[in-house]
């Protein structure tokens, strides 16, 4: 049953830990901090120098204003990761190195609370959607990091998903749109038996020189969940294709372009 906009409340006053750090338990949640420790004296010098400039360039790829060339540079060095890892770490090392950098958590993002109701979970989205002003994390790229996974997969029909990793996600969607410009609305949530479902309008005005508008998209957007209820899965669909939205949004800078 889809939950109106008229309900919406902020439920960090009913579900504090998955608005903060604290390590308490509500309920059957349970807040957790998922922590890195950095290589072993157990490697040797070229292992630790590669992981080493390994995250040192992913932390500058990530401090990029442009989120289109972050997005290149960080794919690139994920890349470059595996190579590191099937060429120059032994095997033997690889379990003291933990996940890939890409899919790690940072000081955002560490916290996990598990075990909410999809219910629960629905709360903490419409909070992040921010029914009221229409400027949630579609349009911020800020949304509660401690109900996703970190290798969360994102994806959608735009040319730049499948994108995987929450740090990756929120880093590449933090600068994109025009939040001044841009609003997205949320037409309805709803709680079903294993996931979640938003349906939505977007409004987008892209952060770049020119500030290229794009058309008017409605969509899906699914929550999967893990076995410990955390998102997996974040699966868009739209009602146009990628292309015709490419085309109407160039078509649209264009005819402005002609009219000045």
């Amino acid at each position: 049953m889809a939950m109106s906009s008229q309900a919406y409340y902020d439920p960090a006053q009913r579900y504090p830990t998955a608005f903060s750090t604290s390590a308490t338990t509500i309920t059957t949640a349970i807040t957790t901090s998922e922590d890195y420790a950095l290589p072993k004296p157990s490697l040797s010098p070229l292992e630790v120098w590669c992981v080493g400039r390994i995250e040192q360039w992913y932390e500058i790829a990530l401090s990029h204003k442009c989120p289109f060339l972050k997005r290149r540079a960080t794919d690139f060095l994920d890349t470059l990761e595996m190579l590191v890892r099937e060429v120059v770490v032994r095997p033997s090392n690889l379990v003291q190195l933990g996940p890939p950098v890409g899919l790690r958590g940072d000081e955002r993002t560490r916290h996990k609370t598990k075990f909410l109701t999809l219910e629960q979970v629905a709360d903490i989205l419409r909070h992040d959607w921010k029914v009221d002003s229409r400027k949630g994390y579609y349009v911020t790229g800020r949304l509660t990091p401690s109900i996703y996974r970190n290798d969360c997969i994102f994806d959608g029909p735009d040319p730049d998903m499948p994108v995987q990793g929450l740090r990756k996600f929120l880093n590449a969607a933090l600068h994109l749109f025009d939040p001044k410009q841009s609003e997205c609305e949320l037409l309805s949530l709803t709680v079903r038996e294993n996931d979640n479902v938003a349906r939505w309008k977007f409004n987008g005005v892209l952060r770049l020189p020119w500030r290229p508008k794009l058309p008017e998209v409605t969509g899906r957007t699914t929550y999967t969940f893990d076995d410990e209820g955390l998102i997996k899965e974040h699966a868009e669909t739209w009602d146009i294709s990628a292309l015709e939205a490419f085309i109407k949004t160039e078509w649209f800078n264009f005819s402005k372009m002609q009219s000045h």
